[in-house]
This record gives structure tokens, sequence and C-alpha cells, in this order.
């Protein structure tokens, strides 16, 4: 597969090992957002895309935006929650601080003690309201709790999702909901590396499934190349205007 792209991701190092030429992914990036209250889709999302995206808008809407003690305003970690659409899968995700969760068992593991210094939480304190029963806070906004991200988890793997990509025409997407700014975010054909992909997929079998996807269930990506002029082409190859004319001062 070949990746026509103005970025790099980690799974390009696999190109190394060969690529079929007749396959083409053209990764160019395509950011959305709209408000989060905001009942007019149609005005930040183009032609049908609110429709095709529903069934992912559905389950994050109602992903954790929080952590935090009941009663105790201060302790709040905020959680831009996101769904990673990869080949027909979707996996759900957290961001805090700029990076990137994918269990609640990682935050309680690996959360930056800095973070929990902010705001007077400890550890164990952290383990504890993660691991609680009662999902929601006294302001309204969904608080992190294992059970209920394993019910997601459970409701995400019982279904498929191949109709969003195909109606996206892209094999990758991140959709993020960010509490602060108030805004949902649609970004079309990121940079996985930034959301730490590479702990769910090697580069070589990222790529992999990537090149398969393209090529079965996704209809086919129409080669750059074919919209470029032949002067473009030519200067592409080394040549130039002259390269094969005869100037009228050479000798015959």
């Amino acid at each position: 597969m070949r990746i026509v792209s103005n970025f790099r991701d980690y799974y390009d190092s696999a190109l190394c090992y060969g690529a079929d030429p007749n396959l083409l992914y053209v990764r160019t990036e395509q950011v959305f957002e709209r408000d989060l209250y905001s009942r007019d889709v149609k005005k930040y999302f183009p032609g049908d895309m609110d429709d095709i995206l529903q069934p992912v808008f559905s389950l994050l809407a109602g992903m954790p935006e929080e952590i935090s003690i009941p009663a105790r305003r201060l302790c709040r970690i905020q959680i831009t929650s996101k769904i990673i659409g990869f080949c027909g899968v979707l996996y759900p995700a957290m961001d805090i601080d700029g990076v990137t969760y994918y269990s609640p068992q990682s935050i309680i593991e690996t959360l930056p003690d800095k973070i929990l210094k902010d705001v007077n939480i400890k550890r164990e304190k952290l383990e504890e309201l993660i691991n609680r029963k009662d999902t929601w806070s006294i302001w309204g906004n969904t608080n992190l709790v294992s059970k209920s991200w394993e019910k997601l988890i459970s409701d995400i793997s019982s279904r498929k999702y191949d109709d969003v990509f195909v109606g996206l025409k892209s094999p990758i997407f991140r959709f993020e909901k960010l509490v602060g700014p108030r805004l949902y975010r649609f970004t079309l054909n990121p940079c996985l590396k930034k959301d730490l992909f590479q702990k769910i997929k090697i580069p070589t079998d990222c790529f992999q499934e990537i090149s398969m996807y393209v090529g079965n269930q996704l209809v086919s990506q129409e080669d750059p190349k074919a919209n470029i002029t032949d002067d473009v082409l030519r200067d592409e190859k080394g040549f130039d205007k002259w390269s094969f004319r005869r100037h009228k001062d050479d000798p015959k």
C-alpha cells in the first residue's frame, strides 16, 4: 500500500518491508468541530456526516468527563473522552493532560503524581474513586467508573461499525468530547501516534490491517497523480521543458 500524506505516523516504518503499489491510502487529515450543546449539527458537519457518525456520537456522549470527589468541588480531574475508529473497530480512550489512556486501570497505575498532587488526591483514593459504584457527580457530569467502562467496552464489541467507515471512506478517525471548550471534535485520517495507538497495534500489524481494509471494505481512492499536469510530472522526474527538445543553435 502506498500512502499519500503530508505527515508521518508511527506505522509508516512498515513501508520498508515492501508495499503493493496498486493499493493507495490518501491520508488527508480533516478536522470538524461543533458546539457541545448545539442541535444544529448540519452547520458543523458537511453532507450526511452527522448521520454516518450517529452510532459513534451516541457512545461518545455518555463517556466520562471527570474523576471527582463528591462535595469537594476542587478535587476534579478533567477527562477528554475520545473514540478512535480503526479499520471497522472502535477503541474508546481518555485523555488527561495530553496523555491517552485506554483503560481505567492504566490511569490508576500511571497517572503522574503531579496531577494527583494538584487536586490533593492520593493514588489509593484515586483507585477507590474509579472503582466505586455510583457514576454521577453532584454537578451532573459523568464520572469515570470501572464498571461503566467495562459496559461501554461490551456494548462496542457487540456490534459492527463497518458502515461508519465505508460512509466516511476512511479507515481511521478520531471523535473527541472536549468538556473545557465545550466542543465535539471529529478528525478524519488523524495521526495515531498522538493517541499512543502503538500500545494497541505494533507498526507492522497496524500497517497490514489498514492495507487489508483499504483494499477490501473501502471504495478505491483516486490516485492524486491522475490530476497532476504533464509539466508537473515531467519536473518530478528531474527533467525540464528543454529535455526533449533540440535547441535551434545545437548542431544537427
